[in-house]
């Protein structure tokens, strides 16, 4: 299913600037959040392994509720809704269901790079979309990955060039001390919504249009 990529920039880009304050702002503080924490976990691991261990499966959970936060504020950004900082933090009750889903999701990449490299591209592209499915909805994760699976069908090729194009905006947006990817984050999360909504748009319309033919 062939959709704009640079449509889909351009609108990450238009709802970002939107409200660029409360957009970037919410992103600079979910990748400190992310990241620095790992500094203190290395530094005390060199201090007192057990304590170090410690702390560091406890930012692990606490990046993983993160993690599914920031990706259900990009989709509320996309969608026109107001956000807060405290939306990073709220949606605990979909967790379980969410990093079910992010382990089996990179199980089966790992598992699929280990045969030649192409069948974890391959996955990792066609199951790209499970994580929407599970925080819209009350989508256990195998049930996402259907769900995924299904709507990728035929969009292959278009959304391995679209994804690489957002690695390349985000590479970009890191090599400035990291700081530029609390611009391009938001940019290139708004964007692959917007990709996730046209093919489910137009999967559905030709469904109708199928319909009325009867």
């Amino acid at each position: 299913m062939a959709f704009s990529k640079l449509k889909a920039i351009k609108f990450g880009y238009k709802k970002t600037k939107e409200d660029p304050f409360i957009v970037v702002g919410i992103s600079l503080v979910a990748i400190i959040y992310l990241v620095f924490p790992f500094y203190i976990a290395s530094y005390l691991l060199g201090i007192n392994e057990a304590m170090g261990t410690i702390f560091l499966f406890s930012v692990l959970f606490i990046d993983f509720l993160i993690m599914m936060g920031y990706i259900k504020v990009v989709i509320d950004i996309h969608d026109g809704r107001t956000v807060s900082l405290k939306d990073l933090f709220v949606h605990y009750k979909k967790l379980p269901d969410f990093l079910i889903g992010l382990l089996l999701y990179l199980a089966l990449i790992a598992g699929g790079f280990l045969f030649l490299i192409i069948p974890g591209i391959y996955l990792a592209v066609r199951l790209s979309f499970s994580c929407f499915f599970v925080l819209q909805g009350n989508n256990p994760s195998i049930e996402a990955f259907k769900k995924s699976w299904n709507l990728t069908r035929g969009s292959f090729f278009n959304l391995l060039i679209f994804y690489l194009f957002l690695i390349f905006i985000n590479f970009l947006g890191a090599a400035l001390f990291f700081s530029g990817l609390a611009f391009t984050l938001p940019i290139t999360g708004i964007a692959l919504i917007y990709s996730y909504r046209k093919i489910a748009y137009e999967i559905n319309r030709k469904k109708i249009e199928n319909v009325n033919l009867i």
